[in-house]
């Protein structure tokens, strides 16, 4: 890629790292709060942050407008695999968390609104590290 397809690219890196650090300040912040509003806020926040990274690595039709793992690193040097729990979380976020839905209802009926986070956290992370891994020097650069 020239330099007209590297500054995209290298301007959205930080966005990105943003969501990272974003992502494990919330899962440690989670941790640590007890039950109540914010606690609440907190989980908003990391699961806001999730759903964004899960989009990053496994979306399968971006829109134009998406950054998506595959702008970065090449399917023939690293693809990230969707974890089994992918799709239920993907649209569990859409639906409680993206904009209002009559499936909030639904979920509160089925008693299914706890979400089970603390591998979801730790696969992420390795996630992130595998892709950081991937990338050639001079892009890894771009996300410090």
């Amino acid at each position: 890629m020239g330099d007209s397809t590297e500054r995209p690219l290298a301007e959205m890196a930080p966005h990105l790292y943003f969501e990272d650090r974003r992502f494990l300040n919330a899962a440690a912040e989670n941790a640590r709060i007890p039950d109540g509003e914010l606690a609440g806020m907190v989980r908003e926040s990391y699961l806001l942050h999730f759903r964004n990274l899960l989009e990053f690595f496994y979306r399968k039709t971006p829109q134009a407008d998406d950054a998506v793992v595959s702008h970065y690193v090449t399917p023939e040097v690293w693809t990230p695999k969707p974890p089994d729990w992918y799709d239920e979380y993907r649209i569990r976020c859409n639906k409680l968390l993206a904009h209002p839905t009559y499936s909030r209802v639904e979920y509160v009926e089925a008693g299914n609104m706890v979400w089970q986070l603390r591998d979801k956290t730790e696969f992420l992370r390795q996630v992130w590290s595998d892709f950081m891994k991937a990338l050639p020097e001079e892009r890894r650069a771009w996300f410090r």
